[in-house]
């Protein structure tokens, strides 16, 4: 947890500090502290192990032969990219992907959010265990995560094509990307949130919980059918694990305060973060009956780092802005220390470890 800590405390005081001096310039150090974070990991997170293991025996194969791994249900765009570093080595790997996510996050956040609050984007990624934490873990789906962002650009200019292919280049990395691709259709029937939609939308949330047996038999029988080499270690999960606590709770306040503080957006990109992060709302309480379903919001959570200032922006009153600020931040801060102390992540994500200690530098 100190090592985290270590570097979201540096990568935030330089962003925070460079609102004197120069944004753009603060925001591209900051990232590279993220940077560096990610490329010189060892053993950090939950998959990591798995990860170096399958690189390895992915180099067993020859070019031809490596189909036959293919077959035994591994994405080929993830397998292909390790054949293709095999002679660099999984460090090498692990850098140029910790490159390309940097890289997408500050063309992100230079694009969709104002300058003022750079600093405020970085701290949600950052602080949000979700986003920097368990992506560092999750390397297949945090290329498509990555790619995910990238194609947002299409959606806003209504280039469908260009966003399905990047999608459908993400699925060759990770399968649930192709749950992105109805999210295409917001370039065209984006709804703008109104309060008679809000009131629906939290209708809608706390209706969810009164399906919850019959969502995850469900989702049971979908996994089964078309993700079962996948997935079939999830689907079994026990649903008592999901608790609604203080982090639920202040969570859904803050949820309802930015839908509100958000009303009649007109221009199209603001209402398609919108749109999907009332998608991220509605996905909540499908995680209590499956936990697997919480993936999906890997994809969508990052959109926050967008829509948290659309809200700040119209909110007029300077003490309630803040207000609202120090309530996200107190949320994001609180989930991040109990993230390190959560059975499922404390083994693996608490201490902070450099390939320069790893047996072999390769």
């Amino acid at each position: 947890m100190i090592g985290a800590l270590y570097f979201n405390l540096l990568s935030f005081l330089i962003i925070y500090f460079s609102k004197s001096i120069n944004r753009l310039m603060g925001l591209f150090f900051s990232v590279f502290c993220i940077f560096i974070f990610l490329a010189i990991r060892y053993d950090y997170g939950n998959d990591y192990f798995s990860y170096l293991d399958q690189f390895y025996e992915i180099q067993r194969y020859s070019s031809f032969s490596i189909s036959n791994f293919i077959i035994k249900g591994n994405e080929i765009g993830w397998v292909y990219l390790n054949y293709f570093f095999g002679p660099l080595g999984f460090f090498a790997m692990q850098i140029f992907l910790a490159a390309f996510s940097c890289f997408v996050l500050y063309r992100f956040i230079k694009n969709y959010v104002s300058p003022k609050y750079y600093w405020f984007a970085i701290f949600i990624y950052i602080f949000q265990p979700y986003h920097m934490l368990v992506l560092s873990s999750a390397m297949r789906q945090a290329v498509v995560v990555s790619l995910f962002l990238l194609a947002i650009d299409f959606l806003i200019k209504k280039q469908s094509i260009h966003y399905i292919v990047v999608v459908l280049l993400g699925s060759l990395f990770h399968s649930t990307a192709y749950f992105l691709l109805p999210l295409v259709f917001l370039s065209y029937f984006s709804i703008q949130l109104k309060f008679k939609y809000i009131v629906i939308i939290v209708v809608l949330f706390i209706g969810s919980f009164f399906f919850i047996g019959e969502i995850f038999s469900q989702g049971q029988q979908f996994i089964s059918l078309y993700f079962e080499k996948e997935y079939s270690g999830h689907i079994n999960q026990s649903v008592e694990k999901s608790t609604i606590g203080l982090g639920f709770i202040l969570n859904f306040i803050i949820y309802i305060i930015l839908f509100y503080c958000t009303q009649h957006q007109n221009y199209l990109g603001k209402v398609i973060f919108l749109n999907i992060v009332v998608i991220s709302f509605l996905i909540i309480p499908l995680t209590f009956s499956f936990p697997l379903i919480s993936r999906l919001n890997f994809y969508f959570t990052p959109l926050l780092m967008v829509a948290y200032p659309i809200a700040f922006e119209n909110i007029q009153k300077r003490t309630i802005r803040i207000g609202f600020i120090i309530l996200i931040s107190i949320s994001t801060l609180y989930e991040f220390f109990s993230f390190f102390y959560s059975e499922t992540w404390i083994n693996h994500f608490f201490e902070y470890k450099t390939i320069f200690s790893a047996p072999n530098f390769l």
